[in-house]
């Protein structure tokens, strides 16, 4: 979509990203591995009288601990630990004029909004993943999951919590 008025851009945001992996096998059927993003995007408003160009730094991490052929040849059950990805840094200055002085000249207020998340959303997570006894449909193959996750500060919502049990089935082709 396209912004117009106060919000109008002066040119395409541009977002900059790092990712980094890491991954270790402790054994022939124990795994450990992790994942790390930084984001960094940069907005250039039109009107920077009304508001203020921004930078937003956001991030995501994750950590997992996989054992294989716990039950049957091909299986495994995983155990991690998960940081979504939220804003860290940035807020936005927002100019509005607020009523006059005596002299009849503008008085401007700043409103600072800040997206950084001040409680992050975390997740503890256990699954396990199970190869599909059937029939090959050309290269796809098909694996059962169940996965039990205990999520703290749901939303971004400091103290809020959730649990969560899921199961289906993912396709590979």
């Amino acid at each position: 979509s396209r912004s117009e008025g106060a919000f109008q851009l002066d040119k395409a945001t541009g977002s900059d990203y790092l990712h980094l992996g890491a991954a270790t096998s402790l054994s022939p059927h124990i795994h450990l591995s992790a994942d790390y993003m930084k984001v960094k995007t940069k907005v250039d408003f039109r009107h920077n009288a009304y508001v203020d160009d921004m930078t937003l730094d956001a991030d995501s991490a994750d950590a997992r601990l996989t054992v294989t052929n716990v039950i049957a040849d091909n299986d495994h059950f995983a155990l991690g630990y998960r940081l979504p990805l939220a804003v860290r840094h940035g807020a936005m200055a927002q100019h509005s004029v607020k009523g006059y002085d005596k002299s009849g000249n503008y008085n401007i207020a700043i409103d600072r909004i800040d997206f950084a998340v001040p409680k992050r959303h975390r997740i503890a997570h256990v699954t396990y993943m199970r190869q599909l006894k059937a029939q090959s449909i050309g290269d796809a193959s098909f694996r059962w999951f169940i996965e039990g996750a205990s999520h703290q500060n749901w939303g971004n919502i400091a103290g809020k919590k959730n649990r969560q049990i899921s199961t289906g089935i993912v396709a590979s082709f």
